[in-house]
């Protein structure tokens, strides 16, 4: 008899195919209402310490209402119903940001709005957290997140990819109009999200009250514990990444001044590598444990921001600093497609399912709380520190950004243990291996086997090309060799007569033009050797 408070497998197949749909509905809304609300603030008129105010402390104030989430989800014990009812709130708060240009160029309404927006946001996360963990069996999360994720970057890449292409349209025209059919678009997204959450089944919540600890236990645990050494070491990267991320495109739109189409293509770059790479951080996460691919991962973070660095540096003012930025955040997409994956993958493997949405909410607010430090430090650092040594100030926040998350890697990358596999693994090795060994190989793998296959597919249809002129043309061949036959044997006869219309004038004039060749020697050689082979011929058919 199947246990009431599980999922049937034909519940846990449509929920998980479910959240897929229910994800990659969240790319719509992420793509055409998110990922553009700091062009947005930044056509408002907002300075570069602004955009990274709006960049963190809406994170970290929405970050605190985590707690409040898993409370929620503690008292009622049905996630689906906290994360349906306020899936539903965020998608109405889309609303109001199609009027913010036509009422005040304020970046304090826009603050608000988009905190509001965040707040709704991560009260659902423990929840969700929590009830997706429940539903994926443990053997199965490796290769179904990298599934998911998969299908929901795509999705967000159209998305972003359409969005640009909107605000490049009305850039000219109405670019208020082009962010509000955005925004829309990102409501509708939501809605349709919503929809498909409302159509997954939840199994049964249990509350273990012998496990309940406050929020303060799990700040004075928080260095004793794996769990509490991977908060720490997550919330700094978000901290030393924060320094510089909201920079990025104010960079790129203010700096460059590039075009919105331009800014679209650099905003997917990094999205259609993680598509392309999330199989494989999924394949070698399952062999050598998701810490340690976190960690080689983190280590290839720490070097975006000085791709940055370099090309602003050597390059700012040249036409294909463009195409250097799409490689910088190509390198991005490989690094954090590893990462979020093995990070959501480890807090699921050490933390136990009753502890999880609490867990979850806590290390949020932590995590929230460096978003929010690191954004401000950034803010700081853009308005203070002025011109150093030559360096334009977002060069230095580039500079200072990646020099902080390689401490954080290095120093951070021997506190965590790896709960899954447990051999030892040489790290540096492992690094140079993933990052470097294996992609070069298997692009040279690739490249071989495409060029293979196109060889083969080639001869294929030279073949059938060969063999359907042969089958058209066999029948009828007969047919045209006797017609040459005749249209030869025509002109023959005709020659005499075409001969006697010729004019004398035209006759004598080219036996003078041709004069000088009728009594070359390799002329007459020919002529010798055509006459000694015709006689020969007809010497044999008279035999």
């Amino acid at each position: 008899m199947a246990d009431p408070d599980k999922l049937t497998d034909e519940q846990t197949e449509k929920t998980k195919k479910y959240s897929i749909v229910d994800g990659s509905a969240y790319s719509i809304m992420y793509g055409f209402g998110e990922q553009y609300v700091t062009p947005f603030a930044i056509k408002l008129g907002a300075s570069n310490s602004e955009i990274g105010i709006l960049a963190s402390v809406p994170s970290f104030i929405g970050s605190l209402f985590q707690i409040i989430g898993a409370e929620l989800t503690d008292k009622f014990k049905n996630r689906k119903k906290i994360v349906t009812w306020f899936i539903l709130f965020q998608a109405i708060i889309l609303l109001p940001l199609f009027f913010v240009p036509f009422l005040t160029k304020s970046m304090l309404w826009l603050t608000f709005i988009f905190s509001l927006y965040l707040i709704f946001a991560n009260i659902v996360g423990p929840a969700w957290n929590s009830w997706i963990g429940d539903v994926i069996p443990d053997d199965e999360r490796a290769k179904y997140f990298s599934t998911r994720n998969k299908l929901v970057i795509t999705s967000m890449m159209f998305s972003v990819l359409l969005a640009g292409l909107i605000l490049n349209y009305f850039s000219n025209i109405n670019i208020w109009t082009g962010f509000g059919i955005l925004f829309i678009i990102a409501f509708i997204g939501r809605l349709i999200s919503w929809y498909y959450l409302t159509r997954q089944f939840e199994p049964k919540y249990v509350v273990d009250k012998e496990s309940y600890f406050s929020f303060k236990d799990f700040l004075k645990r928080m260095p004793e514990t794996n769990f509490g050494n991977f908060v720490i070491f997550r919330s700094l990267i978000a901290f030393t990444v924060m320094i510089a991320s909201p920079f990025f495109a104010v960079y790129m739109l203010k700096d460059l001044n590039i075009p919105y189409w331009q800014y679209t293509v650099v905003l997917l770059a990094p999205m259609l590598v993680k598509v392309m790479t999330m199989t494989y951080w999924s394949r070698y996460s399952s062999r050598f444990g998701s810490r340690n691919i976190m960690i080689v991962s983190a280590v290839l973070i720490a070097t975006i921001p000085l791709w940055w660095f370099l090309f602003g540096i050597f390059f700012e003012g040249k036409e294909f600093i463009f195409i250097l930025l799409i490689f910088a955040e190509s390198i991005s997409g490989f690094a954090w497609a590893g990462f979020e994956l093995t990070t959501f993958n480890y807090v699921l493997e050490t933390v136990s399912s009753e502890k999880r949405a609490r867990c979850f909410a806590y290390f949020n607010v932590v995590f929230g709380t460096a978003v929010m430090l690191g954004g401000l430090l950034g803010s700081w650092l853009v308005a203070n520190i002025g011109v150093v040594i030559g360096l334009k100030t977002i060069f230095i926040v580039f500079l200072v950004s990646a020099i902080a998350r390689s401490l954080v890697a290095i120093i951070f990358s021997h506190k965590m243990k790896e709960v899954v596999i447990k051999r030892n693994i040489d790290e540096t090795k492992l690094f140079f291996d993933l990052v470097l060994a294996k992609p070069i190989n298997s692009a040279l793998h690739q490249t071989t086997a495409t060029l293979m296959m196109a060889d083969k597919e080639l001869t294929k249809i030279t073949d059938k090309t060969q063999y359907v002129l042969t089958t058209i043309t066999e029948p009828i061949m007969p047919h045209v060799d006797t017609v040459i036959t005749h249209i030869d044997k025509g002109l023959e006869k005709a020659e005499p007569f075409r001969k006697s219309l010729e004019p004398k004038a035209w006759r004598k004039q080219k036996k003078k033009d041709y004069k000088h060749l009728v009594g070359h020697k390799y002329n007459k050689k020919l002529m010798r050797h055509f006459i000694k082979g015709k006689k020969h011929g007809s010497g044999k058919s008279k035999k």
